[in-house]
């Protein structure tokens, strides 16, 4: 059996490889016809030199001959017949199976070379199981389109997920960098704070142990305080008594002076006495002289006892003023000594305050450095989590680097998946609309462009010339306001009438724009936080992104990034060709979420 089945494939393979072939195996009935015929004849022949040679009757003969004439003739017919009939036959089922089948084999061997036009059905050109099998082949492809389709919107969301994961990645990924920098500061400052606060921790016990020392040199000192205190009342009750004594003294002083007065005033009368006397033993003459003598011992006496009293009252007003002067001194001290007893009994009162301050402070401070011991290892602990939180914040931002390559990656893969499937024109979907309205704009404006290249403007300038004062830069070349003279207005026109559509632009084979949409297009003013957004024309949009733009050469190219704005934009990029030379690429940007709801 196998080997029949081999030798089957076998001659198939080699002989009827194709349904033309197999139809034309049906010309095998018209050659087995024909040997029929043939094989007719030469019997015919046999039979009548047989025949004649048994040497039967002529009418016999005749007869059979005739018979088998039109024997002949049937079998030549028959053999005519099946002719035309297996003709006809192979060119209906050629018309009826090989035409359609070719045609299907066609369509499908487009589609299959990865350059095939999804968007168009399969003819259906018969009645029968063949148009059953268009028709199938119809649905699938339709299911194919919309397969795609759903793929291409989900590769779309997947791309505008990755760059929004990106952007909050980023965002993320520069909290976790900032987060690792603060929590290495918080580190540092708390390994400073641990030092810190051990150096607290050894000057509180400092402290503490100066302050005790010194809480027992206040309790020695108000000791001395209070027997101070004792000496000064002593001091000051001497001065009291003294005070008494010296005013005694005074007033005793004051009472000899009053007799120094009285033997003033008898030295005075006696020296009268006297010179009375001697005025009278002139007067006796002789017999006075003697008692004149006496008169002036007497008198001179007097003189002498007048001028010792004044001697002893000058130095009795001396005394008395330094008695007086002694007891002002001695009642002032005592006045110093009450005050300065008021004064160190205050002075005793506040040491007793400042002891019981000492002691307040010095509990205080005990329970200080114990906090601080607690604290230090709180902030020990602390400082470990904080270590701990550095590392981790590490590692997240290590972790988030991953993050971004992966989504990156991701990105990566819907784009080259979108570049795949971007090899099918499909005929259905927003996307796929989008794509064609972006080439039809390429295509008008390419015949444009290609005119003003003609007439010599070259479209190939790449010589950029600065223009002064713009921020971001802006340039211009040869051609830049004639291609937005002719470009400007199609631009326009195919944002405004794409949904979700955010701008349009165009850009050469090294990412320059020379032309963008109006609404971008403004004047510079220098100022760069306004021009950014407003003045997009005349750019470099030389990126990675831009650079891939402008240097795509497929039929289309799907791109979704975050934008030098902020937001995040899906783009379509179809490529320019001038005279077979790349030039560059027509960019459009939309909403991917508000397309796709289309």
């Amino acid at each position: 059996m196998h080997a029949f089945k081999a030798l089957y494939e076998s001659v198939e393979r080699q002989f009827f490889d194709s349904l033309t072939k197999k139809l034309s195996s049906l010309f095998l009935m018209v050659v087995v016809s024909a040997v029929v015929y043939w094989v007719a004849v030469s019997i015919r022949a046999d039979i009548l030199l047989q025949l004649r040679s048994a040497q039967l009757p002529a009418g016999t003969l005749g007869m059979i001959e005739g018979k088998l004439d039109v024997l002949s003739n049937a079998i030549l017919g028959s053999t005519l017949f099946t002719l035309c009939l297996v003709s006809f036959m192979v060119w209906y089922f050629r018309h009826l199976i090989v035409r359609p089948v070719t045609q299907m084999t066609l369509a499908l061997e487009g589609i299959a070379n990865g350059e095939g036009d999804l968007s168009k059905d399969l003819p259906l050109l018969t009645h029968d199981e063949i148009r059953v099998l268009a028709s199938t082949c119809n649905r699938f492809l339709a299911k194919q389109r919309e397969i795609i389709s759903s793929v291409q919107a989900l590769t779309v969301h997947i791309a505008v997920e990755s760059a929004r994961s990106l952007k909050n990645i980023s965002d993320s990924s520069d909290s976790a960098t900032h987060q690792a920098r603060f929590a290495r500061e918080v580190m540092e400052q708390s390994n400073d704070a641990v030092g810190r606060i051990a150096e607290v921790s050894r000057q509180t016990q400092g402290i503490s142990g100066t302050t005790a020392q010194n809480l027992s040199m206040a309790r020695d000192s108000y000791t001395e305080l209070l027997e101070v205190t004792g000496n000064i009342s002593e001091i000051s009750t001497s001065l009291n008594e003294f005070g008494t004594l010296v005013s005694a003294l005074n007033q005793r002083s004051s009472s000899i002076k009053s007799i120094v007065g009285l033997i003033q005033q008898i030295s005075s009368q006696t020296n009268l006495l006297a010179l009375n006397a001697a005025i009278e033993a002139a007067r006796a003459g002789e017999s006075g002289r003697g008692f004149a003598v006496v008169a002036d011992e007497v008198r001179t006496l007097a003189q002498n006892v007048s001028r010792a009293t004044e001697d002893i009252s000058q130095n009795i007003d001396a005394m008395l003023l330094e008695v007086s002067s002694t007891h002002e001194q001695t009642t002032q001290i005592s006045h110093s000594a009450r005050e300065t007893q008021k004064v160190v009994e205050r002075a005793s009162g506040h040491f007793e305050s400042m002891i019981g301050d000492f002691e307040s402070t010095h509990i205080k401070l005990e329970d200080i450095a114990s906090h601080i011991l607690q604290f230090a290892d709180s902030n020990t602990g602390i400082n470990n989590r904080v270590t701990q939180i550095h590392a981790d914040s590490q590692s997240i931002d290590q972790r988030m680097q991953h993050s971004a390559t992966a989504t990156r990656d991701l990105s990566g893969v819907a784009e080259k998946v979108q570049a795949l499937l971007g090899r099918f024109v499909l005929g259905h979907g927003a996307l796929d609309a989008g794509i064609t309205r972006a080439s039809h704009c390429r295509d008008r404006l390419q015949v444009r462009l290609a005119a003003l290249q003609r007439e010599g403007v070259n479209l190939f300038d790449q010589n950029y010339k600065l223009i002064p004062g713009t921020d971001p830069k802006q340039y211009t070349t040869s051609y830049s306001e004639r291609f937005a003279q002719i470009c400007q207005e199609e631009c326009d026109a195919l944002t405004k009438g794409t949904l979700g559509g955010k701008v349009t632009f165009i850009v050469d084979a090294k990412g320059y724009c020379p032309v963008n949409n109006s609404w971008v297009s403004k004047k510079p003013t220098g100022d760069r936080a306004v021009d950014l957004p407003v003045c997009r024309n005349k750019r470099m949009f030389a990126d990675p992104i831009g650079l891939r733009a402008a240097g795509n050469q497929q039929r289309f190219l799907l791109q979704t990034y975050l934008r030098d704005t902020g937001e995040i934009m899906t783009e379509i990029d179809v490529p320019f060709f001038f005279d077979g030379r790349h030039w560059g690429n027509l960019r459009m940007g939309f909403d991917a979420a508000q397309l796709l709801t289309e």
